[in-house]
């Protein structure tokens, strides 16, 4: 994350369900966006994924899918057991990396992400919106 004058004021590394593996910088504890663009709640150390938490330490969603099986036979788990190659923005259903194909259809006032291909700099964009809202600092995407 970098600030007005392009000073990197925090930085994250996460294991591939979103353990995190380090943080550094001033601003790194106060950000409450992280792996995925989630919410992190520090106090139960779980993110927030719009409709559902999500628990990195065993990889699943805590409730059960809202969409039950159109997001897929178990309705427990994170990205298809696939998060290096997937990303889930809405806790409802994974979305490939990449692709143009999602398994669900995001809201269509939700950003470029709803018509073209899914890259990471999307995910740190969405997340740099919804942050800059509230911190005078931007995602390096």
């Amino acid at each position: 994350m970098l600030d007005d004058e392009g000073a990197t004021v925090a930085e994250y590394e996460y294991d591939p369900y979103g353990g995190q593996i380090r943080s550094t910088g001033s601003k790194a504890l106060g950000n409450i966006f992280r792996y995925g663009a989630h919410i992190y709640d520090q106090e139960a150390g779980i993110y927030y994924a719009r409709n559902r938490y999500f628990s990195q330490s065993i990889g699943r969603f805590l409730s059960r899918d809202r969409i039950r099986e159109a997001g897929g036979i178990n309705i427990y788990e994170y990205c298809s057991n696939d998060p290096v190659n997937q990303a889930d923005w809405f806790g409802l259903a994974g979305y490939k990396i990449g692709t143009s194909d999602p398994h669900i259809t995001p809201d269509p006032g939700s950003g470029p992400w709803n018509s073209e291909p899914a890259t990471i700099g999307m995910v740190m964009l969405k997340a740099s919106i919804i942050y800059a809202a509230s911190e005078d600092v931007v995602w390096l995407a």
